[in-house]
């Protein structure tokens, strides 16, 4: 949530205390409350939660499903008709992000997404510039990403959320629930893309997900994906040690960083390594991480990669059934999510941010008050 969880001060449950120090305060500290929380309604509502973009959240959902069911052989021109959207939208609000977080960008899942994009476009205008061999290996290769470590992570992530009115959020559930339901047309309505588009989509969809004596390791998924994988894998860990890890030095965020920062660096260093908290929280604080953190990290990456791509891709291969049960989870776990959020803004948020202020008011007026005696 984007208010963390507080405890509740002890002055809160003295009342004569907080009595005596809002009379004291003249009601200054009531006043002060009131406007705090009043600025950060007002916040809220710059940031995009308003009836506007929440009704075109709710909107643009039932245009997904509506194309999905209805007209799966046009799909695909509505997953680029959102790229074109939602990809400028979102590198607006990396680029004026403080610190800036465009290299947000060189995560798995958005790089997995723009090559989407442009195996896409490829198969539209530029068919006659790659083998039929080599476009073939390419979407063998999106097939394994999108149903497995993106359908993956849409079911796992608690970030991924159907979140109405916010964009970076209805951003995060684009680009990891998309991909597999786009590929899950491609698989097992192949048919009718062929028949509605003849003359861009002419491969045909069936998918051997193992290497065997007939099939080589690369023209599999799973050693395609694989290759793919490790090619990202091996420029994300080069680029990082080379630079990314000082980004945050020159005003610079990266999803490492953050994953960091929001937990992570606790968590590896108590199984790890025994560090002390302290230690933890302070590097948190600085973005200053070991170097062992790191690379433990992108082990972690890559065994959530395979088990992923083993689990969830090897099932949306299997059959349209268990491909579709896997959407039908990703859905529910996406909504859920999404429906606890705002079940925290309606009925909690403004009571702990109300609470907060108060103790942190009160606690000022009683340090006031200690300091006249």
């Amino acid at each position: 949530m984007d208010i963390p969880e507080t405890e509740k001060s002890s002055l809160l449950g003295k009342e004569d205390l907080s009595s005596q120090a809002i009379k004291d305060s003249g009601g200054s500290t009531i006043q002060h409350v009131l406007d705090f929380v009043e600025d950060h309604g007002n916040k809220r509502a710059e940031d995009g939660f308003n009836a506007s973009t929440f009704t075109f959240g709710v909107l643009n959902c039932f245009l997904i499903i509506h194309i999905f069911g209805a007209y799966p052989q046009h799909f695909w021109i509505l997953y680029l008709l959102e790229s074109a959207y939602f990809f400028p939208l979102r590198t607006m609000q990396l680029v004026r992000a403080v610190p800036n977080k465009i290299y947000y960008y060189t995560d798995l899942c958005w790089v997995m997404n723009f090559f989407g994009v442009i195996i896409l476009l490829v198969l539209i205008f530029g068919r006659s510039f790659l083998s039929r061999e080599l476009i073939k290996l390419s979407y063998v290769a999106f097939f394994g990403m999108g149903c497995g470590p993106l359908l993956g992570s849409n079911i796992v992530f608690d970030f991924v959320s159907l979140t109405f009115h916010d964009t970076t959020s209805m951003t995060s559930v684009f680009i990891h629930i998309y991909p597999p339901l786009l590929l899950y047309v491609f698989r097992w309505q192949g048919d009718a893309i062929r028949a509605a588009w003849p003359e861009y989509f002419k491969l045909q969809y069936e998918n051997d997900f193992f290497p065997s004596a007939e099939v080589s390791f690369v023209n599999s998924v799973f050693g395609a994906t694989t290759s793919l994988y490790m090619l990202w894998f091996v420029m994300q860990t080069g680029w990082q040690l080379l630079v990314g890890l000082d980004l945050p030095k020159y005003g610079y965020d990266t999803c490492y960083h953050n994953n960091m920062r929001g937990g992570g660096c606790t968590v590896l260093g108590n199984i790890f390594w025994k560090r002390p908290v302290e230690v933890s929280k302070e590097q948190m604080k600085t973005n200053n991480f070991e170097m062992r953190d790191f690379l433990v990290y992108q082990i972690l990456h890559a065994l959530a990669f395979f088990v992923s791509l083993l689990s969830c891709g090897y099932l949306c291969n299997l059959s349209h059934y268990s491909h579709g049960a896997l959407l039908i989870m990703s859905l529910i776990c996406t909504t859920l999510r999404g429906g606890k959020r705002y079940t925290y803004y309606s009925t909690t948020m403004y009571t702990k941010l109300i609470q907060r202020q108060f103790a942190s008011d009160l606690q000022k007026v009683a340090s006031s008050k200690g300091d006249k005696k």
